[in-house]
């Protein structure tokens, strides 16, 4: 009987582990916890899902304005490309909220004088959404990054695919006005097979 009673106990205790290993992933008091759903969410002054004010949608030369006033944004510059193409990418100051990749540029892609999607490298760890958002509704794994889409929201997300750091990665946020291309043959279930499926990708 004190066998059985300690198996159970065993079992019990294993199931709880990956649990324990999710909550210590977010590193982030209530406080920024709040402020990342608030930006994430949006705002009652943007007609859209926006971050820093920018949204899809959006004329070039206000979000221009927008960054080039913005608290947190040291340098703005613009890339030409194909077309009526550009990118503008900026340089944070420091005094970003920590859930920002201060070492990587913001990223926003314009067409015809429109704001197309924008794109923010960030600190925040696949475990860090899910606890806050929860799981995603779609999304795809490749052999490079695994892809999260919370479409209730209007944004997903991309991080490195890996095994041993699945719930660790870092995640870059993306929004867009075109709903994210899965790759051919992706499927996607629960996060348990996205991360059986990772690791066996990986082996």
């Amino acid at each position: 009987m004190a066998a059985i009673v300690t198996r159970l106990i065993l079992l019990l205790l294993g199931g709880l582990a990956p649990l324990v290993g999710i909550i210590h992933v977010l590193p982030y008091d209530y406080s920024s916890i709040e402020l990342v759903r608030t930006l994430f969410i949006g705002h009652e002054d943007c007609p859209a899902l926006c971050f820093m004010g920018l949204y899809t949608g959006m004329d070039t030369q206000t979000a221009l304005d927008k960054l080039n006033h913005h608290a947190w944004v040291r340098a703005v510059y613009i890339t030409e490309s194909a077309g009526d193409n550009q990118t503008i990418n900026w340089r944070w100051n420091g005094q970003q909220p920590p859930f920002f990749n201060g070492l990587r540029s913001g990223t926003s892609a314009a067409q015809g004088n429109m704001i197309t999607s924008i794109s923010l490298p960030t600190t925040l760890t696949m475990g860090d959404i899910w606890l806050i958002f929860g799981a995603p509704e779609r999304g795809a794994i490749d052999s490079v990054y695994h892809f999260a889409e919370y479409t209730a929201q209007g944004f997903s997300i991309r991080a490195r695919a890996s095994c041993t750091h699945f719930w660790t990665a870092r995640s870059d946020v993306f929004i867009s006005t075109r709903q994210y291309q899965l790759p051919p043959g992706s499927e996607y279930y629960d996060m348990a097979h996205v991360r059986r499926t990772i690791c066996d990708r990986l082996r």
